[in-house]
């Protein structure tokens, strides 16, 4: 019997949260299996602002040598990191338990006897080519938090009338303040909402009496702002598999080259339209910003918006978290028939 599951990761103002949001929505479903959860986090502070999030610790576990001290044999140990080296994820599997290794692109080669959960936009594409012999492959298992599992289908307003910017918890290039005042300036009758993370350090945008901004939102808030807002502007991380599932046409800004995966899949799924996928990572900021406007300015187009709704929504679900709670659970079982049917 599976006594919990514990997670390894990472967050804090430099490297963004995404990945402890991403850890808590797969804890949320093993909670619903009552099962516990316990969060081994390397960071900074800011990883205790985070809603909804309990029963962590922060530790410097990359830097661990024996992982016997964290974990009991009938644990479940889930790993989401992006700079963990092989030798850490050889070390938790020593311990005997199962593991679950979370990642987007391909990052090392993980342990043979881990399970390998890549919940990326079209990312079964590469089924014939992944080293993996046990995975979870696409956006059915792509994990979202509770408040996303049960979202309605969505029906498009026929003009613009809101505008969601978020750029994730940290905002690491800085462009909220600069693509909020743009979008002021750019659309008089447009009301923006501007959401800023547990992490965010830059400048905030301009006041202005069309501009509610909003400061570290919980799951549910966050899914309701996505819900009211006709579309939004994003960078290409979590976030847009949020987006995807509450159906909001969205403007993704690949701000970061681990976002590939993510921004080629949803460009192939028609998830994103090619006018509001922009590759920040080789554009000045300035581009970027002038390109937002002009992708907002297509998504005016109600048909566009409509078939991005229906595109979204048909790929991202909400159910991944559940979908890999299941898994996990099932396979930690069959080690338990296994490991008692040898002992005896």
């Amino acid at each position: 019997m599976t006594s919990r599951v514990v997670f390894f990761t990472e967050g804090s103002a430099s490297i963004g949260l995404g990945h402890i949001t991403r850890c808590l929505s797969i804890a949320q479903a093993f909670e619903e299996h009552r099962v516990d959860c316990r969060f081994v986090i390397q960071g900074d502070d800011h990883v205790l602002k985070i809603k909804d999030l309990q029963h962590l610790e922060l530790q410097n576990w990359i830097g661990f040598s024996d992982f016997r001290s964290l974990l009991n044999p009938e644990d479940i140990a889930i790993v989401d990191s992006y700079i963990a080296p092989l030798e850490i994820y050889k070390k938790i599997a020593q311990t005997g338990v199962l593991m679950l290794c979370v990642d987007d692109f391909f990052r090392i080669d993980y342990p043979d006897e881990a399970i390998v959960l890549n919940g990326t936009f079209n990312i079964e594409q590469f089924t014939n080519r992944l080293p993996f012999k046990n995975a979870l492959l696409g956006s059915q298992f792509i994990p979202l938090r509770k408040p996303f599992w049960k979202v309605p289908a969505r029906s498009c307003t026929a003009s613009l009338q809101s505008v969601l910017v978020t750029f994730g918890g940290e905002d690491c290039r800085q462009l909220t303040a600069p693509v909020v005042n743009t979008l002021l300036d750019t659309f008089p009758n447009l009301q923006i909402h501007a959401v800023i993370g547990a992490a965010y350090q830059s400048a905030l945008p301009n006041p202005h009496p069309r501009l509610k901004i909003h400061r570290n939102l919980s799951a549910a808030q966050m899914c309701d702002l996505m819900l009211q807002c006709d579309v939004a502007v994003s960078a290409a991380g979590q976030t847009l598999y949020e987006l995807a599932c509450t159906g909001c046409p969205t403007v993704a800004v690949k701000i970061a080259n681990n976002q590939t995966h993510n921004f080629d899949g949803a460009l192939a799924l028609g998830v994103l339209d090619p006018q509001c996928a922009i590759d920040a990572s080789c554009l000045p900021t300035r581009d970027v910003i002038a390109s937002v406007a002009r992708a907002v300015e297509s998504l005016q187009c109600h048909a566009k918006r409509t078939q991005l709704t229906a595109n979204s929504q048909r790929n991202v679900d909400g159910q991944g978290a559940r979908r890999v709670a299941e898994v996990v659970l099932s396979q930690a079982h069959e080690c338990c028939h296994r490991n008692f049917a040898s002992s005896h």
